[in-house]
């Protein structure tokens, strides 16, 4: 289940952190999955597009 203690010091790519924290995570509308070695998060959602008047 978890990387061999070898690979413990390498980034997980997002599809592996979900699967060692549980499975999916279902973030709220207006937040994003993120992710990093100590686990998974839902964060607000940053729109840095120029608003549009």
């Amino acid at each position: 289940m978890l990387k061999t203690i070898t690979n413990l010091g390498e980034v997980l790519n997002k599809a592996e952190q979900k699967t060692i924290n549980g499975g999916q995570i279902q973030c709220p509308r207006g937040t994003v999955l993120r992710c990093n070695w100590l686990g998974c998060w839902c964060e607000a959602e940053i729109d840095d597009r120029p608003d549009e008047r």
